[in-house]
């Protein structure tokens, strides 16, 4: 299929979320992702004029842990991370141990969830064949990047920044008052929204326009800590849709400049291709080889020989889902970059396995 024709109606499938999958999508941050996205939900070409104007609705990002509050009823609740059911067995990143203890107050929110949903759709029935979810950011001493202002906070918080009922993602203005200070439970509004319109057409372009507000809103203060008197700086904003918040596909994530891959071609002085793709796959893979093992981890499946091909997947995947724009920019094949962050990948984890051996000795 050609790069500007595009069936908005089989392509708007990609950017939903199924009802029986409860797990929180994954946000990217590439805007090609977001142009495919708008054009499949307005069924248009990839070039539409429509698309040279589009409004975008921000929320600050936080730097914690992803975890969400399952129903499917009101008295039936599981507690999820990104990747796996949450239990007193298997609670690596600790949100079923905080939370758990309270779960009468969360049907309570659970309450609230489904009144506004019934004052926003009148007349409309709530099936039992979806979930609620409450989706949000899981902050501590544990999990959050020391580096971010949000991490000096004493207690444990649980920060909304998404709910899905009848099937749908919401709109994040219209639950916004949705939270329990009283049990550490927080919106992510707390922080504001911020707003921009951008051209979806124009990769580079649209991507400075966010990084500018980034930089301007989030880099030296963290706008949601500082409503709670913390002081430093912030990791970035999660943009979505305004037209079509809904969908995933349409949600972009910006990160200030501390936070990025750190690789830069012409500050490493790098000239040939073959230099470049070694570098970036070597950045990449560090920046993430953490988030590599704390997945593991998550899955209950302990750093092991028998889990490397289990760690290079969740890299690979990661990289091409969140360095699209990295690739493009700098014209590297996606094939060649993909056997060398294989390799990178698999040199930091055996390293990382012969180091743990050593200390066991």
């Amino acid at each position: 299929m050609p790069d500007n024709a595009l069936d908005g109606v089989d392509m708007a499938a990609e950017f939903l979320t199924p009802s029986q999958i409860t797990l929180y999508p994954k946000v990217g941050s590439s805007v090609s992702r977001l142009q495919r996205a708008y054009a499949a939900m307005e069924s248009v070409r990839l070039n539409d004029a429509s698309l040279r104007h589009v409004e975008l609705i921000g929320t600050t990002k936080l730097h914690g842990q992803n975890a969400s509050l399952c129903f499917r009823n009101r008295n039936s609740l599981r507690y999820q991370s990104r990747y796996v059911d949450l239990s007193a067995q298997n609670d690596s990143i600790g949100f079923w141990d905080a939370y758990s203890p309270v779960e009468p107050i969360l049907r309570d929110l659970y309450d609230r969830v489904v009144h506004r949903w019934h004052q926003l759709n009148p007349g409309r029935v709530l099936e039992p064949k979806h979930n609620v979810i409450i989706a949000g950011e899981f902050l501590s001493n544990k999990v959050s990047n020391h580096k971010v202002a949000i991490a000096n906070a004493h207690d444990i918080m649980f920060v909304i920044f998404s709910i899905r009922i009848a099937g749908q993602w919401q709109p994040d203005q219209a639950y916004a008052d949705i939270d329990d200070t009283r049990i550490g439970i927080f919106h992510v509004s707390r922080g504001g929204f911020f707003h921009a319109t951008v051209d979806l057409t124009k990769h580079r372009q649209c991507l400075q326009t966010l990084q500018q507000i980034v930089d301007e809103k989030v880099d030296k203060q963290c706008p949601f800590a500082e409503t709670l008197g913390l002081k430093g700086p912030g990791e970035g904003i999660v943009w979505k849709l305004k037209k079509y918040p809904q969908h995933p596909g349409g949600w972009l994530k910006v990160k200030t400049k501390q936070f990025k891959t750190k690789w830069d071609a012409e500050e490493m002085e790098l000239k040939s291709t073959e230099e470049k793709i070694q570098a970036m796959a070597k950045a990449c893979v560090s920046a993430r080889a953490k988030q590599g093992f704390d997945y593991l981890q998550q899955m209950q499946k302990p750093a092991s020989d028998d889990q490397l091909g289990m760690f290079i997947g969740w890299i690979v995947g990661d990289i091409l889902l969140e360095e699209q724009e990295l690739l493009a920019a700098e014209r590297i094949d996606e094939d060649q970059c993909v056997k060398l962050v294989r390799r990178e990948a698999k040199r930091i984890y055996l390293e990382a396995l012969e180091k743990r051996r050593e200390l066991i000795k």
